[in-house]
């Protein structure tokens, strides 16, 4: 290791627990590496063969599976990251040859994702318009009825999205590149969360995975805490796991259900409720359910139903994802909760 960083490094660990060491000593090798901090640029070959330039200041890489296989030993806490906040890409800065932003993720219209069940067609699911009277079919009053929004539902008048009934909204605050590895920021984050508060709609938070490790995992929840430290949230944080033709799609079950297990209990770790989102296939055949944490909310997705048919439980309905509400343009996914707000 360098010696400048093998020294910040050891000032580091003076006051950081044992159990996140290992995540320290990954960030500072993955900076000496990458050329952190420098103001040089390097070459980074693309998929394609063609040498591209990038600032790899701007670069958080996934971890090697040799720290990733000794850093999924520690105990699920928030890692040290202003380091990692310094590093995260903003899609401004992606060369769209090299990295993959246009990931497929809910927030995105019906047509562009990939099928996420094989009784879902999108071709069968009606467009449906957002009102108090339609959308409240439960003998619950308590249900609250929202939307989950992301940097494909662009500019939203969040006054208007209120107005019209809305409670409550769960924005996406970032995602992992399904091919890359690489963290990015939704670049409507900052507009959304701050429209949807100043507007009196109640706010929860989501990062759509492609971790194949539960270190990076625990990175992808550090980087949440991050974000929301100052304001907070109302509703959970919610790992967003489905198919999307990337990295983690091949995951065996039981390997998928450890990484979003160390996602919720990092949240956890750091006084948050926190969640799972998925479709009744993914769920019923892809995360072993009752072996996630305690208190780990459920966020289900299936539309075109009058009620679920997922046999477990579950604290939020996805009911529809071509939801037409004032204020925005275009399809949006309509949500249901059943939590106490």
């Amino acid at each position: 290791m360098d010696s400048n960083w093998g020294k910040i490094g050891e000032r580091l660990l003076g006051s950081i627990p044992v159990v996140v060491r290992a995540s320290v000593l990954a960030i500072c090798s993955a900076a000496v590496v990458m050329g952190c901090g420098s103001e040089t640029e390097e070459t980074v070959p693309t998929d394609s063969g063609v040498q591209e330039e990038l600032h790899l200041s701007d670069v958080v890489e996934p971890l090697d599976d040799e720290t990733a296989a000794s850093y999924d030993t520690i105990e699920r806490h928030v890692i040290p990251i202003e380091k990692i906040m310094e590093e995260v890409r903003t899609e401004d800065e992606i060369d769209p040859t090299v990295d993959d932003i246009e990931i497929i993720t809910i927030g995105k219209p019906r047509e562009s994702r990939t099928s996420r069940d094989d009784e879902e067609k999108s071709s069968d699911e009606k467009t449906v318009v957002f009102s108090r009277e339609t959308a409240d079919r439960s003998d619950d009053n308590e249900t609250a009825l929202g939307i989950d929004v992301s940097k494909f539902n662009k500019d939203i008048d969040w006054e208007a999205v209120k107005n019209a009934g809305v409670d409550f909204a769960i924005i996406r605050c970032a995602y992992r590149g399904g091919s890359s590895g690489y963290l990015v920021m939704d670049p409507y984050w900052e507009a959304n969360y701050e429209g949807a508060r100043k507007a009196g709609v109640k706010v929860g938070t989501y990062f759509f995975t492609q971790a194949i490790s539960e270190a990076e995992a625990v990175e992808e929840a550090s980087l949440v805490c991050a974000l929301i430290s100052e304001a907070g949230v109302d509703y959970p944080v919610f790992i967003d796991s489905e198919a999307m033709g990337g990295r983690a799609d091949f995951i065996e079950t039981g390997e998928r259900t450890r990484i979003l297990s160390a996602f919720v209990e990092t949240m956890q770790s750091a006084g948050y409720e926190a969640g799972v989102y998925a479709n009744k296939n993914w769920f019923t055949h892809k995360v072993n359910v009752e072996e996630l944490p305690e208190n780990t909310c459920i966020w289900l997705a299936q539309y075109s139903v009058e009620k679920p048919s997922y046999k477990g439980d579950y604290n939020i309905w996805q009911y529809s994802s071509k939801g037409s509400v004032p204020g925005i343009v275009g399809d949006v996914d309509l949500d249901r909760s059943y939590l106490n707000r």
